[in-house]
């Protein structure tokens, strides 16, 4: 989870790659609405963002649902803002959810990074929806977890450190928390 730009994507792909976990990006599963809206420079509200948390939920169900997704007994990588903590409890309730049989925990692995490293990011980033334009917003939606006060957060800062040492420090969180 993080802002735009703060490398869920990225990173998500090469755990997922690295571990054959499965992978659900996030950004695929904005309604086109939600992606016009970001493209002409108009920031997401809460009303916006349901359908698209709704059908992250939705794939969730999907994925768990396959037998071989049980065995691997991995988890299940997402890509979600996840900016506000609504949203976040929102896809925890997916753990309460009586169409999955399955027991599951919702984990939240926040990308902390400097506004000034995600606007160089979005900067140099290419063909994607979001524009730095709409960071300032997304910052100002932003409800930082807080390990001591929220459950089931990890917080990896993202400054100064490349994909690599980002990735390791995540899989190492998440052999201590994760059992």
């Amino acid at each position: 989870m993080g802002v735009s730009g703060s490398g869920k994507s990225t990173i998500g792909n090469i755990i997922s790659l690295e571990k054959g976990m499965p992978f659900i990006e996030g950004d695929n599963l904005h309604p086109l609405s939600n992606i016009e809206k970001m493209t002409a420079g108009i920031p997401l509200n809460d009303s916006d963002r349901k359908p698209w948390l709704q059908s992250i939920k939705e794939s969730l169900k999907q994925v768990i649902s396959f037998p071989s997704t049980n065995q691997v007994g991995g988890g299940i990588l997402v890509t979600c803002s996840a900016l506000k903590l609504e949203y976040r409890n929102y896809l925890r309730k997916l753990s309460l959810d009586e169409e999955c049989n399955v027991s599951i925990k919702v984990w939240f692995i926040y990308l902390k990074g400097s506004r000034e490293l995600i606007e160089k990011r979005l900067i140099q980033r290419q063909d994607h929806f979001m524009k730095v334009n709409l960071l300032k917003s997304q910052f100002e939606a932003l409800e930082e977890p807080n390990e001591e006060l929220e459950d089931e957060i990890i917080i990896v800062e993202i400054d100064d450190k490349d994909l690599n040492k980002v990735k390791n420090e995540i899989i190492d969180k998440i052999k201590l928390v994760i059992k």
